[in-house]
């Protein structure tokens, strides 16, 4: 089977990425390897057919926050019924996902819920990243449960030694990216394993491919390259159209300039309020934009585009790139607005990329994850079964039909997240959990 191959091209840049440690990018660089424990005969665990209850809330018109958001008419329950197939074929047992309900002003919905006297084994929480954001925590305050407080109350179990045995692959993710490793972390104690596709910031563009073969040239990863392509069209012509244009966000080319001198903005969510930090300085000191180098880099890079009033920033071109009109769109954001894409699809021919562009990573220096956007799953104190969670959860990270469904959802009967084009590529539905 085919896969999504835009897609998957954006997600194997991921092992060269690099992390934010309290909202603080980082590189980092690493070489695979493999995790074995020994183990004694009498430490075998024989896990039981019960099913392993996993914990949830489902907010609003059917709000699930599962790796990404997604809303009632997605129909998140298909993955959560296609898993369960896929673990008890698998692993000999079954999944029982609980939706906890929430109401507006409660803090930790999964805390009520336990302390009512219900159990859990695993709790499948909203992104960090979704609390973070400013009113975050009154605007779903029940989603609110990754805190020194409840750690230290004992609401999630300390799995430090069930981790070697049952859950080797936390131990290379968290060599890979130490700063999630701290986050789930307290006082040398692990307290949750992690989940769900980091935040990317990689600068990209979507290019329609009349303009490679006008210009002779396979693709474009570089700002010079795709100034000759302007120049060579456009210099000197005052009535260039805005499908013309670059579309892109100031915003995000603030935050891609941010990003390539060492600094990050000081609000997460808000580049262009002014003040940054830079990524090497432990003790977080706000910086005025204007004492860094970032506005040079912001100059140097781009001014040769603004001097040709190459950039547009109209939000009216979004939609003339949904139609195929627009000629070239920049983002820092590729895996959301391939998830974007996706959901204006009606069949193949609305696929974006079926009306004549492509997709490269601008080959710049730096790519980060956000170390924030990430999802840590917690075994609450309630569970009866935490050997099996940690070993569910060492599946989930290594199989790779796990993988498909987490990554392209399900198809259960009518209920599809995708279907097949006529040469077997899988092309996703309107709603869709990519």
């Amino acid at each position: 089977m085919k896969k999504f191959l835009l897609l998957l091209s954006v997600l194997l840049i991921l092992p060269v990425a690099s992390c934010e440690n309290n909202n603080r990018n980082e590189e980092f660089e690493f070489s695979e390897k493999v995790t074995t424990v020994e183990i004694n005969a009498g430490e075998v665990v024989k896990f039981t057919q019960d099913p392993l209850k996993i914990l949830y809330i489902k907010a609003g018109l059917g709000y699930v926050d599962y790796g990404v958001p997604s809303q009632k008419n997605d129909n998140m329950f298909i993955n959560f019924m296609t898993l369960s197939q896929l673990c008890k074929k698998e692993l000999d047992f079954s999944l029982d996902f609980i939706e906890i309900p929430s109401h507006l002003e409660e803090y930790n919905a999964y805390l009520s819920y336990l302390n009512s006297g219900l159990s859990g084994d695993l709790i499948f929480p909203t992104k960090v990243s979704s609390i973070t954001r400013p009113l975050g925590y009154d605007a779903w305050p029940a989603s609110f449960y990754w805190d020194d407080k409840w750690i230290e109350e004992g609401t999630y179990m300390d799995i430090t030694k069930y981790i070697p045995q049952f859950c080797p692959q936390a131990i290379l993710n968290f060599e890979k990216y130490p700063q999630i490793k701290q986050m789930c972390s307290r006082n040398g104690r692990i307290y949750a394993v992690y989940a769900g596709m980091p935040t990317v910031t990689a600068l990209s563009i979507i290019i329609k491919n009349s303009i490679l073969e006008e210009n002779n040239i396979d693709s474009v990863t570089d700002f010079k390259t795709l100034l000759d392509i302007m120049d060579s069209k456009y210099r000197g012509n005052e009535s260039i159209s805005e499908e013309q244009k670059i579309l892109v966000s100031r915003q995000e080319l603030l935050l891609y300039s941010m990003i390539q001198t060492g600094h990050y903005p000081a609000f997460n969510f808000y580049p262009n309020l002014g003040i940054v930090l830079n990524k090497e300085d432990d003790q977080f000191r706000p910086v005025p934009i204007e004492d860094t180098d970032i506005l040079d880099n912001l100059h140097e890079e781009f001014s040769p585009f603004f001097t040709g009033n190459y950039f547009t920033d109209d939000r009216d071109q979004y939609a003339a790139l949904i139609q195929g009109k627009q000629d070239i769109f920049l983002t820092l954001r590729p895996l959301w607005y391939i998830k974007s894409f996706a959901s204006q699809c009606v069949d193949e021919k609305d696929n974006i990329f079926n009306k004549g562009y492509s997709i490269f990573l601008m080959d710049t220096p730096g790519m980060y994850l956000q170390s924030f956007s990430i999802q840590p799953v917690p075994v609450p104190y309630s569970s009866t079964q935490p050997e099996k969670a940690l070993y569910f959860m060492q599946w989930l990270m290594t199989d790779p039909d796990a993988a498909d469904i987490l990554t392209y959802g399900s198809r259960i009967m009518n209920l599809g997240h995708y279907r097949f084009s006529s040469d077997d590529v899988i092309i996703p539905e309107a709603n869709n959990t990519i």
